[in-house]
C-alpha cells in the first residue's frame, strides 16, 4: 500500500519513524527455546535467568535448604503459588517453610527423586525476566509416569544478581472425559489431560511429591 503525503519531500517525516522502529527492534531480546538459551542479560556474576532456573533444578534434586537464599529474593516482595496448596505463599520466610515441608534440609539430602524442566522459554524485559516451561517430577520408587505441569518464573535483577521474585505452578491431572467435552484436551483414546480447577490435597511434610 502506497502512502500519499503532502509536501515536496514525503520521505522526510517517515525516516525518523523508521529509525526509531529499527532501534526498538534491535534492542528486543528474542525468546529462548530451551534450557540452553543464549544472548541473555547477565548479572555481575555472569549468571542469566536461564542459569537461575538450572540452579533451581539442582536445588530441588539435592533438597538443599541452604540454596533457597541464593535463588530467591529474601524479603516480603517474594510470592509463590504452589501446585499443591491453596492461596499465595508470601515472603521469603514463608517460602523457606514451604520447602522445609517438602523435605528440604540444610546441606541437602539424596532422596533419589528427580525434577527437570522442558520447553523453557525466556524473555528479558530490562531488569525483569519471565520464563515459562513444563516441570516434570519422578519419585525414586515410582512406576507410573512422572508428574508434570506448567510453571512460570519471574526473576528480578537485584543487588545480589538475578533472583526469583515469583513462581506459579500448575499440575496436569489425568482424568476421564467424553470426547469433545469443553475445556478438556484429548491425550489418548480414552484419557484426557486437564489443569486442575481446585488445589490438590495438602501433603505438608511429604518429600514424595512436587513441588511447587
Amino acid at each position: 500500500m502506497r502512502l500519499h503525503r503532502r509536501g515536496p519531500n514525503p520521505l522526510t517525516p517517515v525516516l525518523p519513524v523508521a529509525v526509531l522502529f529499527s532501534l526498538a527492534f534491535s534492542s528486543c531480546h528474542p525468546m529462548g527455546t530451551g534450557m540452553e538459551g543464549t544472548d541473555t542479560s547477565e548479572d555481575a556474576a555472569g549468571r542469566t535467568p536461564t542459569d537461575l532456573v538450572s540452579e533451581w533444578v539442582g536445588m530441588w534434586n539435592s533438597y538443599d535448604l541452604d540454596r533457597v537464599g541464593d535463588l530467591f529474593l529474601m524479603d516480603d516482595r517474594l510470592s509463590y503459588f504452589s501446585s499443591e496448596f491453596e492461596g499465595v505463599i508470601q515472603g521469603f520466610e514463608a517460602v523457606m517453610e514451604h520447602h522445609r515441608g517438602f523435605g528440604f534440609v540444610p546441606g541437602g539430602e539424596d532422596l533419589g527423586n528427580r525434577l527437570w524442566v522442558e520447553g523453557l522459554t525466556e524473555d528479558v524485559l530490562g531488569e525483569t525476566a519471565v520464563l515459562t516451561g513444563i516441570w516434570f517430577f519422578q519419585r525414586a520408587d515410582a512406576t507410573a509416569p512422572p508428574q508434570r505441569g506448567p510453571v512460570t518464573f519471574v526473576a528480578a535483577l537485584s543487588e545480589g544478581g538475578w533472583r526469583f521474585a515469583h513462581m506459579n505452578f500448575g499440575t496436569y491431572l489425568e482424568s476421564e472425559g467424553e470426547e469433545g467435552e469443553e475445556g478438556v484436551g484429548k491425550a489418548g483414546s480414552d484419557r484426557y489431560w486437564t489443569t486442575s480447577p481446585r488445589p490438590l490435597p495438602q501433603v505438608k511434610g511429604s518429600s514424595s511429591s512436587f513441588p511447587g
